[in-house]
């Protein structure tokens, strides 16, 4: 029978550190079973109450003294341990999308954590394997995904995206949300400077015949607003991850809220 993946990407993913170790007598070079067994000893028992393990991934593995290997198949060692990343879930949400799938008559066999699907489609080989952070901007959270050795290291989700930065344009300028996404898609960047103060976009109002303009300088400025806040919040999130941004480590922006004029030179400004 035709089965479906799931994908989730909400504000309980989390991530957690593990290793595990086997000790070995053959004199023959590391096989796929040692790996197996290594990362099957990583495997953390002691979840977090709400928490579910999604996945749990290999980073490197240190071969007697030797660290941060990363293809130890055939290689001598007495002692073998892994690195590992255990992603974790948050039971109640991934309980309610199988049961929205089970409800909506979907065979789902598993459930994966969005970003790692999205990896295989935009980062290289040698982007996951050097150390690449991947933002993904969409429209009601921001995951912030850090590679290292082909794997994900650590990974967090923000419950802020592109809504968000909608909600605050109705708010602020006191227009329909449909429009205040039209707004933004249509004009919107986070530099209001490059506006001209005397620039005005027609819009909508609350009644069907209503018409009224709102002004493009002070859209942007209201969208730079919410998006320096986004940034910084990944920011935090990188301090509590213990990554420190430096002109080596790579930067992926994707989603469509990234796409958005301005947005990747704000991120440089403030992730440093």
């Amino acid at each position: 029978p035709e089965y479906s993946i799931l994908g989730i990407c909400d504000p309980h993913i989390s991530t957690i550190a593990t290793t595990g170790t086997i000790y070995r007598e053959s004199p023959s070079g590391t096989t796929k079973g040692d790996l197996d067994g290594a990362l099957e000893n990583a495997f953390p028992h002691d979840l977090p109450n709400g928490k579910e393990l999604l996945h749990l991934m290999p980073i490197s593995y240190t071969l007697d003294d030797i660290p941060g290997v990363s293809r130890p198949i055939g290689m001598h060692a007495e002692v073998l341990q892994v690195k590992a990343a255990s992603i974790m879930g948050g039971t109640s949400p991934l309980n309610n999308l199988k049961k929205a799938a089970k409800n909506a008559g979907v065979n789902a066999k598993g459930i994966v954590f969005t970003s790692l699907c999205l990896s295989d489609s935009i980062l290289t080989p040698d982007q996951r394997q050097q150390g690449t952070l991947m933002i993904d901007m969409g429209a009601g959270t921001t995951s912030v995904t850090y590679f290292e050795n082909g794997a994900i290291s650590c990974a967090k989700v923000i419950g802020v995206g592109g809504n968000n930065i909608t909600n605050d344009v109705a708010v602020v300028l006191g227009i329909p949300y449909k429009e205040a996404e039209n707004a933004k898609i249509s004009s919107g960047t986070t530099e209001p400077w490059r506006a001209s103060s005397t620039g005005v976009l027609p819009v909508g109002g609350f009644n069907e015949d209503e018409v009224g303009t709102i002004s493009q300088r002070e859209l942007c400025a209201v969208i730079r607003e919410r998006a320096e806040e986004i940034f910084q919040l990944v920011r935090n999130e990188l301090d509590d991850m213990g990554i420190q941004p430096v002109p080596t480590l790579e930067v992926v922006l994707t989603g469509k809220t990234s796409t958005m004029q301005g947005m990747k030179d704000l991120a440089q400004d403030v992730l440093g």
